[in-house]
């Protein structure tokens, strides 16, 4: 009987080890998170009928993150993460500062860029059939986001107009 005890006291004393191990873990993996940092996932992850391995973290506890994307909030769990670029970033950004004696000529912000799934449809819109003042406009737009390949797109159809 009284062996029995031990090992359920035994057992009941690993698992609060276990937690609390992995709580001190957490607590140091995000230590040096902003809001704003940009998260990479281990797979992506369907959000508003987008294929995303990257996203903005808006806040962040000891169980979740929130992420925004298309101004909605979203809960990512911590398994999801593969790690955090703009955290890495800071870190080298700062290395290279201490390393040489002078601020490096790289911006230690690192921007979201998001990739347009459908290819050559904005706002469900085919890019083929955007007039040349919609086509600005969304180019105006993407080099804002920085979506780089929407606007090549988009410069395609431009130079239909030309």
């Amino acid at each position: 009987m009284l062996i029995a005890f031990e090992i359920i006291c035994g057992i009941v004393l690993g698992i609060m080890l276990y937690k609390f191990y992995k709580k001190q873990k957490r607590k140091r993996f995000v230590s040096s998170w902003q809001v704003g940092d940009v998260i990479f996932l281990k797979k992506k992850v369907e959000l508003d009928n987008n294929s995303l391995k990257q996203l903005k973290i808006v806040g962040w506890n000891l169980h979740n993150v929130f992420v925004e994307f298309s101004d909605n909030i979203y809960v990512i769990y911590y398994d999801l993460i593969d790690y955090n670029k703009s955290d890495i970033w800071r870190k080298h950004y700062k290395d290279c500062e201490k390393t040489m004696g002078q601020k490096p000529s790289f911006n230690p912000v690192i921007k979201l860029v998001y990739k347009n799934k459908q290819g050559s449809k904005i706002d469900g819109k085919p890019i083929e059939l955007m007039t040349e003042i919609e086509c600005q406009i969304y180019l105006k737009q993407c080099l804002e986001k920085e979506d780089y390949e929407t606007a090549e797109l988009i410069r395609k159809q431009m130079e239909k107009y030309r």
